[in-house]
């Protein structure tokens, strides 16, 4: 590379790294443009600082284009340290780039498996929407991601680094106005201050895995007609879920057992666990599932209206 190529792209640096975007992006397309064209290493660093000070300015697409043309370079020049990180950069740059539903989606798929105890998931999934709230300058979206994070990281262990997100989430919460989140927030930061606080959530999260396969054992159970053996799987999960206060796993459960009292003609035991179900959904605000158990309900009470109430 020679002196005048050096010179115009650490100017191109110096401009990002003084929040000046625009001159940066001009350095970097006269860089471009010269004649011949750059080639090679040269080219590919012009195309990665390229792609920030697009997105810098709002152009996520003309970034994502660039930072692919970054990618081909460094794939052609075997470059396995930028390929790394031009890579990450393309797939920050598409966590931005997505819209209203496809973040939502990733929200939803997140807490489902959070309730199922899947931190290694839910994690990936909300790194995914934490890039999306900070390249789009979401607050809320971004307090959400964080308090979300945080849940998944004490599942596995992690209380300090789940504080710092809790930290960034609460002082969010604040600055939106939003109490109930503060609230709810700094109740999940109380946990990582006491190790006992942070096993047991911890244990919350390996009740609710445990819950999810029961769940899948049971169901494979009851459609071959063996609810005796559902019972068997499904019961001390049940249990320990009610100890723990893992609401949505022992509704799940719960409900699963009505099922199966019910195909073994227990109707006592049914109703318990069917009102049961229900308490809980609507305990969790779970309203459909809260229905799906009343009419479960319905059935082991074996009456002609129906149940309103557990």
């Amino acid at each position: 590379m020679d002196t005048t190529i050096d010179s115009a792209l650490k100017s191109a640096v110096q401009a990002l790294q003084n929040s000046d975007p625009a001159t940066a992006i001009s350095l970097i397309e006269g860089f471009l443009g010269q004649t011949p064209a750059p080639v090679g290493p040269p080219r590919m660093l012009a195309f990665g600082l390229l792609a920030p000070a697009q997105a810098s300015v709002g152009d996520i697409g003309a970034a994502r284009i660039s930072v692919q043309e970054a990618i081909t370079l460094a794939e052609a020049a075997e470059d396995v340290e930028s390929l790394k990180h031009y890579r990450a950069l393309s797939s920050q740059l598409a966590a931005i780039a997505m819209d209203g539903d496809a973040i939502e989606r990733r929200l939803e798929h997140a807490m489902e498996a959070l309730d199922r105890g899947d931190a290694a998931t839910a994690e990936t999934d909300l790194r995914t929407v934490l890039i999306a709230a900070l390249g789009n300058q979401q607050p809320d979206l971004e307090a959400t991601a964080r308090g979300m994070l945080a849940q998944a990281m004490l599942m596995r262990g992690a209380p300090a680094e789940a504080r710092e997100h809790l930290e960034r989430a609460i002082y969010l919460s604040r600055e939106m106005g939003d109490p109930g989140a503060e609230e709810h927030f700094t109740a999940l930061l109380a946990a990582t201050d006491s190790s006992d606080a942070a096993d047991r959530y911890r244990l919350q999260g390996d009740v609710a895995k445990r819950a999810d396969r029961a769940a899948q054992e049971a169901g494979q159970a009851l459609e071959a007609g063996d609810w005796e053996q559902a019972v068997s799987v499904l019961g001390p999960v049940a249990d320990e879920a009610q100890a723990l206060e893992v609401l949505e796993a022992e509704a799940t459960l719960r409900g699963l057992l009505s099922q199966a009292h019910l195909m073994g003609s227990q109707r006592k035991e049914a109703v318990a666990h069917a009102k049961r179900a229900v308490e809980l959904a609507e305990k969790a605000g779970a309203t459909e599932a809260a229905d799906a158990f009343r009419s479960m309900l319905q059935l082991s009470v074996g009456l002609g209206i129906p149940v309103e109430k557990a």
